[in-house]
């Protein structure tokens, strides 16, 4: 029994895996399908903690638009405080250029 989401962020690594031995059990599975096929297992269509607008995003990009929400995500509310952050645009040169970013 395989219980799990492979659309979820996958655990950071560095190292690298010939062809498909990085892939976890489910992603290898399900050969790259978005949603997990009836003739492979089953799909829990619903979501019970999004709220129905990101739940609607989330299905349409990552579930083919199979993932609904229940009625009781109606309710999810998130409260933000009420201070704003400061956004500055900075442009950045990056063409022709190699960034090298440190790894963790």
């Amino acid at each position: 029994v395989l219980l799990g989401d492979h659309m979820q962020l996958p655990a950071p690594i560095e190292g690298s895996h010939p062809a498909r031995s990085g892939d976890s059990c489910l992603e290898y599975l399900l050969r790259g399908e978005h949603c997990v096929p009836s003739d492979l297992g089953i799909f829990l269509r619903f979501s019970y903690r999004m709220h129905p607008e990101l739940c609607d995003l989330v299905s349409e990009m990552s579930y083919q638009s199979n993932l609904k929400p229940h009625p009781s995500a109606q309710s999810r509310k998130l409260i933000l405080p009420t201070a704003r952050a400061q956004v500055k645009e900075v442009e950045l040169p990056t063409q022709n250029q190699e960034v090298e970013l440190p790894t963790q």
